[in-house]
């Protein structure tokens, strides 16, 4: 069975300090679709620090890059670890800037969004090519998922980046749909947090996957009275219909919120924990979980403020 986590604070901002990023850049991504080729806009973000960094690409939900203003709290959550982020909008290259009532771009599609993009990362010489992972929300989560399945159209796509030393190796769905051939395992470490009461996205199909797989590969947990879009002030109560707005859930604390961002923060840490092997020693952690060479110069202080958080 899953943890279960108390309700999730809305307004998802758990942390008591942000740092904002040290350098911001645009870039482009270059992809196929319809038989040519188009540049998928990014904002490539990272912390201070000389790097190389360990980098998280943020994909947006259904309604697109700027209906998506969770992505800037874990792009935040993120530096303040000393990852860079990859912000990368699926949806305009296309044409389109909100998919939510028929799907015209699907998780599949976005999946080799992903690997493009870090394709593109893996060139760069202030980022770790393999130490790459993926955070999604919603539409977002669906394709972290989908990425870390085995699809056959996606092993051309993983010796790409591995012929450049590169590698997806984690990812992150918050209330990500589950759905597919159940006959594609995970392979690579997944974490879904889901809402208890999700009607657009139900947490079963994700605990099922989960439970099928072996060695813990992927992690569920369960926030029993979260609908979609937790993260995010005021969340969405959704339909694949149409989107209707629910009645705030008034937690009695943020203890959801910062257990959530705990989750996330630690598995992640976990994962690509050794990523800043070529610091200097003055600046490297003595205990081994943050990523020091940015601005959360105290791991240990996260790591043990996370473990008062998790306590049940």
């Amino acid at each position: 069975m899953p943890p279960h986590a108390p309700a999730i604070f809305l307004a998802c901002f758990c942390w008591s300090a942000w740092n904002a990023a040290a350098y911001a850049e645009e870039v482009s991504v270059p992809v196929d679709y319809q038989s040519r080729q188009i540049q998928l806009a990014g904002r490539f973000e990272k912390p201070p620090g000389p790097g190389p960094f360990p980098v998280v690409i943020l994909l947006h939900n259904c309604a697109g890059i700027d209906g998506s203003p969770s992505l800037a709290v874990w792009a935040q959550l993120m530096w303040a670890q000393g990852y860079a982020t990859l912000r990368l909008d699926s949806f305009t290259a296309r044409g389109y800037s909100n998919v939510c009532a028929n799907l015209q771009v699907r998780p599949a599609e976005r999946a080799q969004d992903v690997f493009a993009a870090a394709y593109m990362l893996a060139a760069r010489p202030d980022v770790r090519p393999d130490r790459i992972a993926a955070l999604g929300v919603s539409h977002g989560a669906a394709t972290a998922i989908y990425v870390a399945r085995d699809y056959g159209e996606l092993h051309p796509w993983r010796e790409r980046l591995a012929a450049w030393h590169g590698r997806l190796v984690a990812s992150v769905a918050l209330y990500g749909g589950c759905r597919g051939n159940p006959d594609r395992p995970v392979i690579a470490p997944l974490l879904a947090l889901l809402g208890g009461r999700d009607d657009w996205a139900p947490a079963a199909p994700c605990v099922a996957l989960a439970n099928g797989q072996p060695n813990g590969i992927m992690q569920s947990v369960i926030y029993p009275d979260a609908y979609h879009s937790f993260d995010a002030a005021g969340g969405y109560r959704e339909t694949p219909q149409r989107l209707r707005p629910h009645a705030r859930i008034q937690p009695r604390s943020n203890r959801g919120c910062a257990q959530a961002s705990c989750r996330i923060s630690l598995t992640i840490s976990a994962i690509i924990r050794d990523a800043v092997l070529q610091q200097s020693p003055s600046s490297r952690s003595g205990d081994g979980v943050g990523l020091s060479n940015g601005p959360l110069s105290e791991p240990l202080t996260m790591r043990r403020r996370c473990s008062r958080i998790l306590r049940p």
